[in-house]
């Protein structure tokens, strides 16, 4: 049915929701989130890339450490508590750190989210 209606899924919705509010917080467009105190930049390491197999599902343990683009982010450290793994920047900045380097470098909100639906269509 989602296919019919070309709907995404729940969890698309919500994790590119995940990601504009990140890309607001990048901006300095939240003032009650200062990005200074939330995000520390990591320098450019080199592409990771993993192989996906259409007929394998696997977590993919380096996926987490993946920066394709100029904006990467620390992820914080984890105290070991689930709820702590659930938060919002421990779960946003891996995802954060896998978008293509056009997409995170958006002069808009309005064009980060065209780019992110044009990356997550193909």
């Amino acid at each position: 049915m989602l296919k019919e209606l070309d709907l995404a899924t729940l969890q698309s919705r919500r994790s590119n929701l995940r990601l504009y509010f990140l890309f607001k917080i990048v901006l300095g467009l939240t003032p009650a989130i200062p990005p200074d105190k939330y995000l520390k930049p990591i320098q450019n390491k080199r592409k990771i890339t993993a192989k996906n197999f259409s007929d394998c599902v696997s977590k993919i343990i380096v996926e987490q450490y993946v920066t394709n683009n100029s904006r990467a982010f620390q992820i914080p450290t984890n105290k070991g508590s689930d709820q702590y793994k659930q938060s919002f920047f421990v779960r946003t900045i891996p995802e954060w750190n896998g978008l293509a380097n056009q997409t995170v470098t958006a002069g808009s909100l309005d064009i980060f989210k065209t780019r992110l639906s044009s990356d997550s269509s193909q």
